[in-house]
C-alpha cells in the first residue's frame, strides 16, 4: 500500500501541473479573447462551445475507466474499447451537426449556426485518442500527458488569440477549442506508441457498455453542470448574459481543474486497488479535497471581484461580481467529485450516473428559477442547488461506502468554516483599502496573504483541537516534510 500512495502522491503532483498549465493557458487566452471580442459575440460563441463540451465529456469516462480499472486488460478489451469510443465519438458528432439548425432557432440566433457546425467536430476529435490517454494514465504515465496538455494548450492559445487581434471575433474561441483537442490527439497519439487493431468483440462490446454507460451520463452531468447552467441562460437571458454568467464561472472552472480534479482523477486507481479498510481511505481522501479545495474556491471569490475588472475592462464588471458567487458552488461538487470514483471501484456506477443526474437537474431548476430575477439570480440558483446535492452526496457514501455521515459533515463544516473566515477577511480588506493605480495590486497581494494565514490558523490550531478526528486524515497524507508542522 506504501508504494501504492506513493505512485498516488506523485501522480497527484503531475496533474496538479498538468491541469495547472492547461487551465493558465486556457483562462489567460480565454480572457484575452473576451478582452478583445465583443460580449455578445463572445456569448454566442460560448453557447456553441458549451454544447459541444457537453458532448465531449461523455467520451472522457466510461469506457476509458475500464482500460484504467481493469486489473487484467487483454487486447481485445482494449481493441473493443477504442472501437466503441470513436464510433460514440462519431455518432455524437454527426448528431449535434444535425441539431445545429433546432438549436439555433431554439436561441433565437441565426449565428449560432455555423459555430456550432465548426463545433460539431469536437466530440469527433476527442474519440481518436480516449482510450490512448487512458493507457498512460493507467500505467501512471502523466508526466506524459502533462507535456502532451501543455503543448497543445499553447499552441491552441496562441491561434485562439492570434485569432481574435486579426478580427475573428466569435469564431476565436471555437478555434481555440478545435486546434487545443487536435493538437492534444495528435502528440497523444505519437507519445502512446500503440495502434488498435482491427480486432472486436460482441460479448466484450456488451459488457463494456453495460459498465460505461452510466459513468458516461455522471461525468457528463457533473463536468457540464456549468455549460448546463450557460445554456439556460442564453435561453431565458440572451448572448450578452451568457458571456458575463461564461466569464464569472472561467474562475470556478479554472480552480476546479486544479484544486479538486487532479486529486479526483487519481483517485479511481487508488480506490480500484483499496481491499480492506475502505472507509478509512475516502474519508482521508474526502477530507484532503475539502482541506485544498475549499480555501481555493473561496479565497478566489474574495479577489475575483476586484480582479476581473482590472484585467478585462469595466464592461466586464458583471461577470467578475458572477464569479464571486460562483466560486460558491465548490460546496454543491465536492462532494459528488469525491463520491464518483469510489462508487465506480466499488461497482456502483448507476448509483454516481443518478446523483450526477439529480445534481444537474436541481442546478437546471434553480437556475431557471433565478433567472426570473437576472444573471445574478441565476448565479445564486446555481449555488444553491448545494442544499440538495451535498446532503445527498454524503448520505450515499455513508450508505454505499461506509463513510460515517457525521465525520463527512465535520469535514465539511471543519474545513469550510475556516475557508469562510478566510474569505471574510480577505474580502474586508479589500472593502476598506481601494487604492488607485498600482497600489492596488499590493492590496490584493495583502488580501491573499491575510486569507492563507488566517486559514492556516484556524485549521492549524481550532480544527486541530475541536476536531482531531477531521485533522488527523489531512496529517497522514501530507508529504513527511510537512508533517513536523502539522
Amino acid at each position: 500500500m506504501k508504494g501504492l500512495r506513493t505512485s498516488a502522491v506523485r501522480s497527484a503532483a503531475w496533474l496538479f501541473l498538468r491541469a495547472g498549465g492547461r487551465q493558465a493557458a486556457n483562462t489567460v487566452a480565454f480572457f484575452a479573447i473576451a478582452a478583445l471580442v465583443s460580449p455578445e459575440a463572445f456569448g454566442l460563441a460560448s453557447i456553441a462551445a458549451a454544447v459541444a463540451m457537453i458532448l465531449r465529456a461523455a467520451l472522457q469516462r466510461g469506457l476509458r475507466d475500464i482500460v484504467i480499472q481493469r486489473a487484467d486488460l487483454t487486447d481485445v478489451a482494449l481493441n473493443t474499447a477504442f472501437w466503441l469510443n470513436l464510433s460514440f465519438a462519431a455518432l455524437l458528432s454527426l448528431g449535434l451537426l444535425a441539431a445545429t439548425p433546432l438549436i439555433a432557432a431554439a436561441y433565437g440566433q441565426p449565428n449560432l449556426g455555423p459555430l456550432l457546425a465548426l463545433s460539431s467536430l469536437l466530440p469527433l476529435i476527442a474519440g481518436l485518442s480516449a482510450v490512448q490517454e487512458a493507457r498512460l494514465e493507467r500505467a501512471f504515465r502523466h508526466k506524459t500527458l502533462t507535456i502532451a496538455q501543455l503543448f497543445a494548450s499553447l499552441v491552441a492559445a496562441a491561434v485562439g488569440v492570434g485569432s481574435a487581434l486579426a478580427g475573428a471575433g466569435a469564431w476565436a474561441l471555437i478555434l481555440y477549442n478545435i486546434v487545443e483537442a487536435a493538437a492534444l490527439t495528435l502528440v497523444t497519439l505519437g507519445l502512446a506508441r500503440w495502434l488498435p487493431r482491427f480486432q472486436f468483440s460482441a460479448r466484450e462490446a456488451r459488457e463494456q457498455i453495460s459498465f460505461a454507460w452510466p459513468l458516461m451520463i455522471s461525468f457528463t452531468f457533473t463536468n457540464g453542470n456549468l455549460r448546463f447552467a450557460q445554456l439556460i441562460v442564453g435561453l431565458f437571458l440572451g448572448p450578452e448574459a451568457t458571456a458575463f454568467f461564461r466569464i464569472g464561472s472561467q474562475v470556478n472552472q479554472f480552480l476546479t481543474q486544479t484544486v479538486a480534479a487532479p486529486i479526483v482523477r487519481v483517485l479511481l486507481p487508488v480506490f480500484s486497488r483499496v481491499e480492506t479498510d475502505f472507509e478509512r481511505h475516502y474519508l482521508r481522501a474526502f477530507a484532503a479535497v475539502c482541506a485544498f479545495a475549499f480555501p481555493g474556491f473561496l479565497g478566489a471569490a474574495a479577489v475575483a471581484p476586484v480582479i476581473l475588472p482590472l484585467l478585462l475592462g469595466e464592461e466586464w464588471r458583471v461577470g467578475a461580481e458572477l464569479a464571486g458567487i460562483l466560486c460558491f458552488a465548490v460546496f454543491a461538487t465536492v462532494p459528488l467529485q469525491v463520491l464518483t470514483p469510489a462508487l465506480i471501484a466499488r461497482g456502483q456506477p448507476l448509483v454516481s450516473s443518478r446523483l450526477s443526474i439529480g445534481s444537474v437537474i436541481a442546478g437546471l431548476i434553480a437556475t431557471s428559477i433565478g433567472s426570473v430575477f437576472g444573471v445574478f439570480g441565476a448565479a445564486l440558483g446555481f449555488v444553491g442547488r448545494s442544499l440538495i446535492t451535498t446532503p445527498a452526496g454524503v448520505f450515499t457514501a455513508s450508505r454505499l461506502v461506509g463513510a460515517s455521515w457525521r465525520v463527512q459533515a465535520r469535514i465539511i463544516l471543519a474545513y469550510g468554516g475556516s475557508a469562510l473566515a478566510c474569505y471574510a477577511s480577505a474580502r474586508l480588506l479589500l472593502l476598506a483599502v481601494r487604492p488607485d493605480g498600482f497600489a492596488i495590486w499590493a492590496v490584493i497581494a495583502g488580501a491573499v496573504a491575510l486569507g492563507a494565514i488566517v486559514y492556516a490558523v484556524s485549521v492549524r490550531f481550532i480544527v486541530r483541537w475541536a476536531a482531531p478526528d477531521v485533522y488527523e486524515p489531512i496529517a497522514a497524507v501530507a508529504p513527511a516534510r510537512l508533517r513536523k508542522f502539522l
